[in-house]
């Protein structure tokens, strides 16, 4: 009997036991035991139904991909539970690999970042992880009691990372104008970063609070750069790509998050009751408060209360940091130095959702459009772009509404949201005040536009983030700056509305 009993194993025991064993396995020893004999090689990849892998994925523990947006009703059958196990532990691997520093040495220091960031168009394993991450953020199930562990494993495999540590330093080094090609490892990085939006970052000693104004400086100095705003991408946080077609430019998307939070942050304590929280769990769909009643059409959870930071510099210091010789130069980041400070102005959004139209037409729209023919068409597209920019699963929202300034008077609001083929929600408005027979932008007076993207999934608790501006264009050295916008539950509590903004 003794000796019957030594010859069990799993080669030796029924199929239907191994790969229930095999199913409290973690991914990597599902790898390493079919790597020790072809017959556990082929329960493991060549099962019929993937339950080893089901169960090994759930158990990772990851959120069950059944539950995301847009696979509630998918079948066990409908998920590549071992490709999806795979490609992320990959990702995983790969993003935990140590770097060359890029700030080791003056000398070469840009080259190593080069090697390091995957900016060979040949290394393309770095685009695939980041890809992934990406992906499993946008995958991430609607908000409810639970937190999400998709999420909860990104923000792990990201801080976790000497990647980011190597992108860090790159901007608190001045070595950013270096990272090059290609552009899209580039925005991909920025992407995460903005699903984190510092919340990682605390400044609760020396080291973090001087790395962070260092940060801030090199943020202010993106955001207040006027020749990053062209008529060609609508003056707005967006690029454009070999197609010309409009492609969110995460790096600014970025740098507007860092000037606005660490503005907001000047405020102490009373910054956490404007906005309570931020970070990567605020970035699952609807997870924004009010959000499960919207209208049928309201896909983006438009209608309801917002409220938005702006943040703007004085104009002669915007034009003295653009355009002035004087202290070495234009766009010198010296020019932020420690005592400097910009306005920041706390608004209340008020938004309603307008019927759809009764055109299929994506340029369709009952909103005012401009007349002056050096302003780019804010809410019919932008004209370089075409109409397959737009993902026509999602029909455009217009929207009106009021905006309403702690210390100052209401304007109103009139825009569209639309989904981008590459997945981003952007929205785009005017503010300013007219009757209600608009048909072009002469009609109303103090006229600002805006451009902003969604950061994180549809209706994310995140909100969007971009940049406001002058409606029409007549100049080089129109003034623009850096907003936030996020959905609140309710009207502001009158201590904020008291405070001095």
């Amino acid at each position: 009997m003794a000796a019957t009993f030594a010859t069990l194993s799993l080669v030796t025991i029924p199929q239907e036991l191994t790969e229930h064993i095999l199913q409290f396995c973690t991914p990597t020893d599902l790898a390493s035991l079919a790597a020790a004999c072809r017959h556990l090689h082929n329960i493991v990849y060549n099962g019929d139904d993937q339950a080893v892998w089901r169960v090994a994925f759930l158990s990772h523990p990851f959120d069950d991909p059944r539950r995301s947006l847009g696979k509630a009703h998918a079948s066990n059958a409908d998920i590549n539970w071992r490709g999806e196990t795979q490609r992320r532990i990959e990702a995983q691997k790969l993003m935990s690999a140590d770097m060359d520093s890029p700030a080791s040495s003056t000398s070469g220091a840009a080259d190593k970042t080069s090697v390091s960031l995957g900016v060979d168009e040949e290394d393309r394993p770095l685009r695939r992880a980041l890809q992934t991450l990406i992906s499993v953020v946008g995958g991430a199930p609607q908000a409810d009691d639970k937190p999400s562990s998709d999420l909860e494993w990104v923000e792990k495999t990201l801080l976790a990372s000497p990647l980011f540590q190597a992108v860090d330093k790159l901007y608190l080094t001045g070595l950013e104008q270096e990272w090059g090609n290609p552009e899209c490892t580039r925005q991909l990085i920025c992407r995460l970063q903005s699903y984190l939006a510092l919340s990682h970052e605390q400044g609760r000693d020396p080291e973090s609070v001087a790395q962070l104004n260092r940060l801030r400086t090199a943020s202010r100095c993106a955001v207040y750069d006027l020749r990053k705003y062209q008529s060609d991408t609508l003056w707005g946080p967006y690029n454009l790509d070999a197609r010309r077609r409009l492609r969110v430019n995460w790096e600014h998307v970025k740098h507007i998050q860092n000037v606005v939070l660490m503005n907001l942050k000047n405020f102490h304590q009373n910054w956490h009751k404007v906005w309570p929280a931020w970070g990567i769990e605020s970035t699952r769909p609807y997870s924004a408060p009010n959000v499960r009643n919207r209208k049928p059409w309201d896909w983006a959870g438009v209608e309801g209360k917002w409220r938005r930071v702006v943040c703007f510099m004085d104009y002669r210091d915007l034009f003295t940091f653009n355009f002035s010789s004087l202290n070495a130069g234009p766009r010198n980041p010296n020019f932020f130095d420690d005592d400097f400070t910009e306005a920041v102005r706390l608004m209340e959004v008020d938004l309603q959702v307008l019927d759809p139209p009764d055109s299929s037409s994506p340029s369709s729209s009952p909103s005012p459009s401009p007349s002056n023919s050096s302003s780019s068409s804010l809410f019919s597209g932008a004209d370089s772009t075409g109409p397959e920019e737009w993902d026509p699963k999602y029909p455009p929202i217009h929207f009106t509404g009021s905006s309403r300034g702690v210390h100052s008077g209401t304007s109103k609001i009139r825009g569209t949201v639309r989904m981008m083929r590459e997945g981003a929600v952007r929205w785009n408005f005017i503010l300013g005040v007219w009757g209600d027979q608009v048909t072009s932008y002469d009609d109303a007076t103090n006229r600002w536009s805006a451009e902003a993207v969604q950061v994180g999934n549809v209706g994310s608790a995140m909100g969007i983030a971009g940049v406001w501006t002058v409606a029409v264009h007549d100049e080089v050295g129109d003034p623009a700056g850096p907003f936030w916008m996020w959905k609140a539950p309710e009207s502001l509590p009158k201590d904020l509305v008291d405070l001095q903004w």
